[in-house]
């Protein structure tokens, strides 16, 4: 009789879960960009309109990029650029200004009209060297590594990105210098994210035996008990995040921590309903 009852509630959790997890991973990082977007314009804009005014810094600081205006879902092409190149001591080697500039086949090329201007150690315009041009119409742009996704990612809430941009932003973090604190806090996060959809199952699996009862008695200590674990959930994991941010315990036993206690807790409340 039991199962009759939770089974349908359990597969309508399953499924929210999906969708959960669907949703974070391919709509919500668009829709949050839009959505800040909006918000920042005081909602004069639709949220589509391209990202203006934006920039790239290569982390281990051997270019800047300025971008003029870029399109989230479509960050291979950029608007209106300007690449400052950095000799390894720092000063500027060289500036590069483009309409355009394309990502094709793996790689940055700068078109439709590329201006160049060229600077000595002491950071002074000089003549253009010998072939090396003031203008072409096209130029490749070996010198930067960077994909789409990691301007994209350096451009974005940290907090709305998808799975993999959040590996793109570890990475790009990383070659920064993270503290062990900021390496703890940002891999809490990550597995955080791949758990978060499961708390709606696990929720649910210790809701159902709390909700099922004989009795008004019964009834009454039910929600109760349904409001106790919901609240003492989310104590414990903000007790485990707290706990992995001061380097306690590991980030990704602290995200499993909540769900191995209340899962447990669940299939002992599920054992009594039979």
């Amino acid at each position: 009789m039991a199962g009759t009852i939770t089974a349908p509630i359990l597969l309508t959790a399953c499924l929210a879960a999906g969708l959960s997890f669907v949703n974070t991973e391919f709509f919500k990082p668009t829709a949050a960009a839009r959505a800040m977007t909006i918000k920042n314009s005081d909602f004069r804009s639709t949220g589509r309109e391209p990202l203006q005014g934006r920039a790239y810094f290569d982390p281990e600081g051997r270019f800047r990029l300025v971008i003029g205006e870029f399109e989230v879902t479509k960050p291979e092409v950029l608007k209106n650029v300007r690449v400052t190149l950095f000799r390894e001591e720092g000063s500027v080697d060289v500036v590069y200004e483009a309409p355009e500039a394309r990502w094709l086949d793996g790689e940055w090329w700068l078109q439709g009209g590329v201006k160049a201007t060229y600077y000595n150690e002491l950071d002074m315009v000089i003549t253009p060297p010998e072939n090396r041009p003031a203008l072409t119409s096209i130029k490749h742009l070996y010198e930067m590594d960077t994909t789409p996704q990691q301007i994209v990612v350096q451009n974005s809430d940290a907090e709305f990105s998808s799975a993999a941009d959040r590996r793109v932003n570890r990475k790009e973090r990383d070659r920064t210098g993270l503290t062990k604190r900021q390496k703890h806090e940002d891999s809490y996060a990550t597995y955080n994210h791949y758990a978060a959809p499961f708390s709606i199952i696990l929720v649910t699996l210790f809701a159902i035996p709390a909700g099922i009862a004989s009795g008004r008695q019964s009834v009454f200590r039910g929600i109760l008990l349904s409001l106790g674990l919901f609240l003492s959930y989310y104590a414990i994991t903000a007790l485990a995040m707290l706990l992995t941010n001061q380097g306690w315990i590991k980030p990704a036993l602290a995200v499993m921590l909540p769900s191995i206690i209340f899962g447990t807790s669940a299939l002992f409340l599920f054992r009594k309903l039979h």
